[in-house]
């Protein structure tokens, strides 16, 4: 498919998801041609726990045949079963023998959340959908053997419940209302608490923002003391400015409490209680020369660099206090939106993260694993999204893939997957492309180093090989 092909067909998705009724009444009476075993635009991959296969999820964004699907490859890309689906798929989450397969609102289909049993991997089987949902899911994050999930959704509702067996007996309820999407979620299982951090999506409104945070003013009275809040003063300097708390959420993640949502029957909880969960997220991270992105000087000694725009969260394997976030941003030369993002960052928690009175700060660290200047400086077209993380040859690696698309950037679309050895800054390979038919959209890898990628655009699912100290290799690019 030639790249100006491909923006028409972007266009006339985003047409269609803006003015979803009127295009299913256009082609009412179309015919469709079956969707079988190929590949649709794919929006996610992902691959079993024991590493023997790779789903993909067909989304039929443009509506081409009517249908989606979950497609299951061997490593090897061979297509081994298909499963039907309602179309507009967002996300694929593999928790031990459960797959979960959230559906966003296609016109022809509410808005639905699927739970399949895969303790044969190659046959999923349905065991439970959940539906209607009252929002469009974003995200779904799950964990072998516990017993809690959650799933995020557009424009800021969480839905949260158990995950049991049989899954057919799983429960899934909204309990948390916010105003802004959530995609990267993360389940710290030693506390029972979701962490949910705020996703910009499309071309980045939203920036991440140096500011001074030197005092704290009483509401009631306005009276000022000098003692830093974690508020901006800026945010905090008139009464008008005080009330646009929705504007707030931009630059604050949520911790909410599961083990406490349960025993109050996972009870929904308005907005303005709902924003008792929110925490200030700012970090100020460090290059591999050591110098900072926000550097410290005598007159900054209360200025923070809050932060916006997560995409993915990743636990880590080996420490439960330990996961990892991917940070994204525009860093075009001429708009300098977030220009220190495109990171992925390792968060420690070292502290007690559920005290709502607790400052960020002193309950955790952030440390960036990937995102340095000699890792960006290739293009300024960088826009973080998935990555992945395993153990391969006995190194920790990581492969992240960037997409910048062709409807916010119709001049500057750029895709690429790029691999490196954490801790190791001596290595760094990226296969990248600003050509619509190689456009990486999401990864899934294994530790042996295959992996898989999601060609949007394409069309087809791309299989590479990743060996550290070595490269990226593809082995196929068009599994249609």
């Amino acid at each position: 498919m030639a790249g100006k092909s491909n923006i028409s067909l972007l266009r006339s998705t985003i047409a269609f998801l803006s003015i979803g009724t009127v295009f299913v009444a256009c082609k009412k009476e179309e015919e469709f041609p079956a969707l079988g075993n190929r590949v649709a635009n794919p929006v996610d991959v992902a691959v079993d726990s024991s590493e023997t296969y790779f789903y993909a999820l067909n989304s039929d964004y443009p509506r081409d045949f009517n249908q989606g699907s979950l497609l299951v490859l061997d490593t090897e890309g061979a297509k081994v079963n298909s499963v039907p689906l309602p179309r507009l798929g967002r996300s694929l989450t593999v928790a031990g023998s459960t797959l979960i397969v959230t559906l966003s609102n296609s016109g022809e289909s509410t808005p639905k959340i699927l739970l399949f049993d895969i303790s044969t991997p190659q046959t999923p089987k349905l065991a439970k959908t959940i539906e209607p949902i009252e929002c469009n899911p974003l995200n779904a994050v799950a964990r072998a053997g516990y017993k809690y999930w959650a799933v995020s959704c557009s424009n800021g509702p969480i839905l949260a419940g158990e995950l049991t067996t049989p899954l057919g007996n799983s429960t899934l309820k909204k309990i948390r209302n916010f105003r802004m999407s959530r995609r990267a979620l993360h389940l710290d299982t030693t506390r029972n608490l979701l962490l949910a951090f705020p996703t910009d999506f499309g071309k980045q409104e939203y920036s991440d923002i140096q500011a001074d945070d030197s005092k704290t003013v009483n509401e009631a009275d306005d009276s000022e003391i000098t003692q830093p809040n974690e508020i901006p003063d800026q945010y905090e300097r008139s009464r008008l400015e005080r009330a646009k708390k929705s504007r707030n959420e931009i630059h604050q993640f949520s911790v909410t409490d599961l083990s406490e949502s349960a025993t109050s029957g996972w009870l929904e909880k308005d907005l303005i209680s709902s924003m008792q969960d929110l925490r200030w997220i700012y970090f100020n991270l460090t290059n591999s020369d050591g110098s900072l992105d926000m550097p410290a000087t005598d007159t900054n000694q209360n200025t923070k660099y809050y932060r916006t725009n997560f995409w993915e969260a990743k636990p880590d394997s080996s420490d439960a206090n330990t996961f990892y976030i991917s940070h994204r941003g525009s860093t075009d030369k001429n708009v300098s939106i977030s220009p220190h993002a495109n990171n992925v960052i390792r968060v420690k928690i070292t502290g007690n993260i559920a005290d709502r009175t607790a400052k960020t700060k002193d309950v955790m660290t952030f440390e960036r694993i990937y995102g340095f200047k000699s890792e960006l400086e290739k293009t300024d077209r960088h826009f973080m999204g998935d990555f992945e993380l395993a153990t391969i040859q006995g190194k920790s690696v990581l492969l992240v893939n960037h997409f910048r698309d062709l409807v916010n950037w119709p001049e500057q679309g750029y895709f690429s997957v790029a691999a490196k050895i954490v801790g190791d800054n001596t290595w760094f390979d990226e296969d990248s492309s600003t050509s619509s038919g190689k456009s990486y959209y999401q990864v899934a890898m294994t530790s042996s180093g295959r992996a898989l990628a999601a060609n949007f655009y394409g069309n087809s699912l791309i299989l590479l090989d990743v060996t550290p100290g070595v490269g990226i290799t593809e082995k196929a690019i068009n599994i249609q």
